[in-house]
């Protein structure tokens, strides 16, 4: 039934590829084009960065990231911040769940890197609840809102890393949920300095969770926080 009503949909609405913006078949995710020209990066495990930074002190246990922050992987984000690009949001979220179903692995939930309340609004979803709704379903492990981001603070990407730093302290406020002994995966859609995820797991140790993950479609080079 569900492949039924996307064909009929996609007659009044045809399907786009995320990464060029082209038109695709209406059961596809992505054009052959793109997908030829997407390069998986060797990122570490621990930090999800190429130019490691495990020395730092990290709250999250490991993490994995699939592309370089450039090219048609920043485009289908953009699109997903700002047209509400679905079929990067399913196309992250499967390429994601491969992994973390290699890594044997198993977890309690999924927490997205929150966005404030007014943003929200404005744009009318979180990208990132998006890419962890797919994860979600592969999985078959719920989403929980266990974070709330406070109104007014500074938006990161116009700042630099020592900037973003400091800004992220306080940005993030536990929610009421017990975490104990949780096991749980922590969404973004990009890895930059690491200090947003970091944070993030920050407080959600100090709410009980027991092993974090923290996973995200790309990741920049450190030296460009331009994301």
């Amino acid at each position: 039934m569900t492949k039924a009503i996307n064909y009929i949909l996609d007659i009044f609405y045809p399907n786009r590829c995320p990464f060029c913006d082209g038109f695709i078949k209406w059961d596809c995710l992505i054009c052959e084009k793109c997908f030829a020209e997407l390069e998986y990066i060797h990122a570490c495990d621990k930090c999800g960065k190429v130019e490691c930074m495990c020395d730092k002190s990290l709250f999250y246990d490991d993490a994995y990231v699939l592309f370089s922050y450039g090219g048609i992987v920043k485009e289908s984000i953009l699109a997903l911040k700002e047209k509400n690009g679905i079929n990067a949001a399913q196309f992250y979220g499967e390429k994601l769940s491969e992994r973390i179903i290699a890594s044997g692995k198993i977890y309690d939930m999924i927490v997205p890197v929150p966005m404030s309340k007014l943003k929200k609004r404005i744009r009318g979803y979180n990208q990132s609840s998006e890419i962890a709704e797919f994860i979600s379903r592969k999985l078959n492990i719920p989403v929980v809102d266990a974070l709330i981001k406070k109104e007014n603070t500074i938006v990161q990407h116009t700042l630099s890393k020592k900037e973003r730093e400091e800004n992220v302290k306080g940005m993030f406020l536990p929610s009421d949920i017990s975490l104990s002994e949780n096991k749980i995966i922590l969404c973004d859609d990009v890895i930059t300095t690491g200090s947003t995820m970091n944070e993030c797991a920050r407080i959600l140790k100090s709410m009980g969770a027991d092993y974090i993950t923290a996973v995200a479609p790309a990741t920049t080079n450190l030296n460009n926080t331009n994301a």
